[in-house]
């Protein structure tokens, strides 16, 4: 998914045919709905009924073919535990639950309803039709309150990120309402940004193409802790092709410089996440680096 300026939200603000949503911290999940069953699949296809089953287990009508698209998600809205309960094994991802509560999902979409192909009708009609699945699932088959749909905003959209933002959230999605397409939403996200001390460099893996055999792969960081020590901290890519060729003919003479990078916020380890490179800090000292916060 595209994503825009903060900006682009004043610009839009009085189109009623862009909505807005809040951008949650998980992991795409599609849920379907056939032969009385409830399965879970992520975006590759893989399965993972068996990691949430307090979502798979309501009892459904045999006669229901639905395909829900959503967002599988921790009850703290961080992204890293997500990754523990749709990004492991169904044993950790039940255990970690166990311990730390379930997860949830929230409806975004719907993509098939009554064994009807909705993916060529636009998105305010899939929307009525998935309000309609999900008020059947939630009061005639028990859903659990851990699965909702989305809340969609048409004005204040500006006021709504920056609400979402103080609270904590990532960002917003726009989505066009008279298109079918998900080409058509874009996402707008709140950018964090840290200056860190270049301290490496990794190998760049072969790929399918081989296109960065011979360079370098990502970016080693680190910063000074609270004691004065140098400690790395992280790897970040996103460097231009230009960028990434004068890092891997010039390495040592990039060690000890600073580089800002960009990312989603920290994670629970303290470490950034989605870290990527945004452009070479040399009007900074690399004491100035410190732990991030």
């Amino acid at each position: 998914m595209k994503e825009k300026p903060i900006t682009i939200l004043d610009d839009i603000e009085h189109d009623a045919n862009l909505v807005v949503s809040q951008k949650i911290n998980g992991f795409s999940e599609r849920m379907v709905i056939k032969d009385g069953k409830i399965r879970i699949f992520n975006k590759s296809g893989s399965e993972q009924t068996e990691n949430v089953p307090h979502l798979t287990s309501a009892l459904i009508s045999p006669n229901m073919d639905v395909v829900i698209y959503g967002e599988g998600y921790a009850q703290s809205d961080r992204v890293e535990d997500a990754k523990s309960i749709f990004g492991s094994g169904p044993d950790h991802a039940r255990a970690w639950q166990a311990e730390h509560g379930f997860a949830k999902f929230t409806a975004v979409d719907i993509r098939r309803s009554m064994g009807q192909d909705l993916s060529l009708v636009p998105f305010s009609e899939r929307r009525l039709e998935l309000a309609k699945v999900a008020e059947r699932l939630t009061l005639d088959c028990g859903m659990t309150s851990n699965f909702s749909i989305e809340t969609l905003y048409w004005f204040g959209k500006r006021r709504l990120f920056d609400l979402m933002i103080a609270s904590g959230a990532e960002g917003v999605v726009v989505k066009n309402l008279k298109s079918a397409s998900e080409d058509d939403w874009f996402k707008v996200k709140r950018i964090h940004s840290w200056d860190v001390i270049i301290m490496g460099f990794t190998e760049a893996n072969h790929g399918k193409t081989g296109k960065f055999d011979g360079l370098i792969g990502a970016i080693k960081y680190g910063c000074y802790d609270s004691n004065g020590t140098l400690r790395e901290v992280g790897k970040c890519s996103g460097m231009t092709d230009e960028q990434r060729i004068a890092f891997t003919t010039a390495q040592d003479s990039y060690l000890g410089r600073v580089i800002e990078i960009k990312g989603d916020g920290l994670g629970n380890k303290g470490a950034v996440v989605f870290p990527r490179f945004v452009r070479m800090r040399d009007d900074k000292l690399a004491t100035d680096c410190l732990t991030l916060r």
